[in-house]
């Protein structure tokens, strides 16, 4: 099967990742509506945009060829580490703020 599929101009690798629900429509009226916010903004006030994510500390198995009824070991550590990494960048100056603990949110 895997030589005919070869043949067929098939390759086994990973599919690449793409943005499941973009809508450029709702996209641009967002930006619209932002810029006419700045614009119209105090000239005291500032806006950011705040994101945090939550990465482990491990290794992430995938897919590949293995012999058939050989083991393919991944040393991994215990998945159970986690870092916390929240983030603010001020919309005008594009200055950055980052913020990282070990602790629960």
């Amino acid at each position: 099967m895997t030589a005919l599929l070869r043949r067929m101009g098939y390759v086994y690798k990973k599919p690449k990742l793409m943005p499941g629900n973009s809508d450029s429509e709702a996209q641009e009226y967002f930006l619209k509506e932002f810029l006419k916010f700045m614009q119209n903004k105090k000239k005291n006030e500032a806006v950011f945009f705040v994101d945090a994510v939550h990465p482990t500390w491990n290794s992430m198995a995938a897919y590949g060829w293995i012999k058939k009824g050989t083991i393919r070991e991944l040393k991994s550590n215990s998945g159970r580490g986690r870092l916390n990494i929240h983030g603010a960048m001020n919309a005008e100056t594009f200055e950055t703020t980052v913020i990282t603990s070990d602790s629960k949110c």
